[in-house]
C-alpha cells in the first residue's frame, strides 16, 4: 500500500464503514509525496538511500529518507530543512545537487541528483588502489568544493569519506551529505561515550568530541580519504569501534608504504593532512589545493580526466 494512504481513515467499500489504515513501513514502489521508491542504494548513519522517480518531472533521482529516531528529534529537524536550504544554493560540479526537502507522512527526506557509478569506495574495493597521480588529480576538485562550500555558505561537511564520494559518468567525484554530519553533530543529543560521524576517517577532534570544529576537521578526513584510495586499506579501522577511536586520537596511521610504494612527496602531504595536532595541521583549502598541485607532476595534469573517461569505459565492457 502506497504511503500516502497509512495512518489514514478510509470508508470500506465493503461495509461502507470507516476504518483506519494502519501505518505501513516503506519499501521498494511505496511512494512518497512526489517519488516513487524503485530500489535501495545506500544505507548510512543518518537514513536510507532510495531510486527513485520524481514522477512529476519523469526523472531518477536519490532519496534519502531520515531514520525514524532522527526525524523524532524536532531540534535536529529543524536544523535539517535549516542545514538543506543552505546546501540547494550550492551550486558546483563536484557537489551532489539538492532538489527537494520535505515530509510525507512523518518521514523527512531530501531528494538530490541521481549519480549512477557508485561510491569512491565502492572502485576502491572492485578495482584497487588507484595510481597516485590519479587519486590526487580526483581529490583536488573535491578540496576545491569543499572550499567553495566554505567560502559561500560557511558549510563544513564532518563526515568525509569514501562512502559519501560519489563517481560521475565523467570520472569526477561528487560530494553527497553536505551539512547532513553538522546537524546530527550539533542538534542531536548523543548518549554518553558516542559521537556522530564515521570513526575510521575522522579527525581527533571529533573523536574527543570538541564542537569548535572548522576546516582543518575535513582536511584530516580528507587525508584519510586519500590515504584509502593509494592502499585499499582503511588507516585506523582495526578492532572495534573504541579501539578505532583511540588510535584515531593517539596513534599515526602505517606508513601507506607498508601495502605499495608511494613517493616521498605524497607521503609527506599525508602526514601534513593527518596532523593529530590541528595546529600542525595543514590549515586551509588554498594551502591543500598548493601541496596537492607540488605532488602531481606537471604532464598527468594536462588531459587526465580524459584518462579517466576512458578507464570507466574500459571497466564497464
Amino acid at each position: 500500500m502506497d504511503v500516502e494512504f497509512s495512518g489514514r481513515s478510509l470508508y470500506c467499500p465493503e461495509c461502507n464503514s470507516k476504518v483506519r489504515i494502519p501505518n505501513a513501513g516503506l519499501g521498494t514502489w511505496s511512494t512518497l509525496d512526489d517519488f516513487r521508491l524503485l530500489e535501495v542504494i545506500g544505507c548510512g548513519g543518518s537514513g536510507i538511500v532510495y531510486l527513485a522517480e520524481q514522477r512529476s518531472m519523469k526523472r531518477e533521482v536519490a532519496v534519502k529518507i531520515l531514520h525514524p529516531e532522527l526525524s523524532s528529534s524536532e531540534k535536529f529537524i529543524e536544523k535539517f530543512y535549516r542545514e538543506i536550504k543552505v546546501t540547494a544554493r550550492l551550486t558546483h560540479p563536484n557537489i551532489v545537487t539538492a532538489f527537494k526537502a520535505g515530509e510525507d507522512n512523518g518521514y523527512h527526506y531530501l531528494a538530490m541528483s541521481y549519480i549512477p557509478k557508485g561510491t569512491l569506495e565502492d572502485c576502491v574495493i572492485n578495482d584497487g588502489p588507484l595510481p597516485e597521480a590519479q587519486a590526487l588529480s580526483m581529490l583536488l576538485p573535491v578540496a576545491y568544493a569543499l572550499a567553495y562550500a566554505w567560502d559561500k555558505e560557511k558549510l563544513l561537511h564532518l563526515d568525509i569519506k569514501p562512502e559519501n564520494l560519489l563517481m560521475g559518468s565523467d570520472g569526477q567525484l561528487k560530494v553527497t551529505d553536505l551539512g547532513i554530519a553538522r546537524c546530527l553533530n550539533e542538534s542531536v543529543q548523543m548518549p554518553v561515550g558516542e559521537i556522530s560521524g564515521t570513526p575510521a576517517f575522522m579527525s581527533p577532534e571529533q573523536a574527543q568530541g570538541k564542537v569548535d570544529l572548522d576546516v582543518r576537521s575535513d582536511i584530516f578526513s580528507l587525508g584519510s580519504t586519500l590515504y584509502f584510495m593509494l592502499t585499499g586499506e582503511f588507516p585506523f579501522a582495526q578492532g572495534g569501534v573504541k579501539e578505532i577511536l583511540r588510535r584515531v586520537i593517539k596513534e599515526k596511521a602505517p606508513d601507506p608504504n607498508t601495502y605499495r610504494e608511494v613517493t616521498s612527496g605524497t607521503v609527506k602531504l599525508l602526514k601534513k593532512m593527518m596532523e593529530k595536532d590541528r595546529r600542525k595541521r595543514v590549515e586551509s583549502w588554498s594551502e591543500l589545493a598548493l601541496l596537492m598541485k607540488k605532488c602531481l607532476r606537471p604532464e598527468t595534469q594536462t588531459g587526465f580526466f580524459a584518462g579517466v573517461r576512458q578507464k570507466l569505459k574500459t571497466s564497464r565492457r
